[in-house]
């Protein structure tokens, strides 16, 4: 790799939350896995990525943000009542509330537990 290509990839040494907030939702706040609240966690995890020295590289930041959004983001279903136009609750022929189920995708980006999930596979 040259010289050139190599300082363009230099990891800066602070990065513009504003600009960052921007460029995150511009890139993904159209994925049904985005979700604006998780941007504190995002921004803890941005400010230990400055702080580590070893991290020279816009790349391997990148690639670590990216990892951790798609690895703590989860699908959330929720069964609620389903309404008609003019809000009233719907019920079936016997009574019954009519329940409906959606699906959100949770984006965290909060650490996850790992334990349990690979109980008896060898991992190393």
């Amino acid at each position: 790799m040259s010289e050139a290509s190599t300082s363009t990839w230099k990891s800066p040494v602070a990065y513009d939350r504003t600009v960052f907030a921007n460029e995150f939702a511009k890139s993904f706040g159209n994925s049904p896995r985005y979700n604006a609240g998780s941007l504190p966690s995002t921004f803890a995890l941005l400010r230990m990525i400055e702080k580590d020295r070893q991290i020279t590289d816009l790349r391997w930041a990148a690639y670590m943000l990216a990892t951790t959004m798609w690895e703590t983001t989860s699908p959330h279903r929720i069964l609620r009542q389903a309404k008609n136009r003019k809000g009233i609750a719907l019920k079936d022929k016997h009574g019954k509330p009519v329940m409906v189920k959606t699906t959100h995708w949770q984006m965290t980006m909060a650490p996850v537990t790992e334990v349990g999930h690979g109980k008896g596979r060898k991992y190393h």
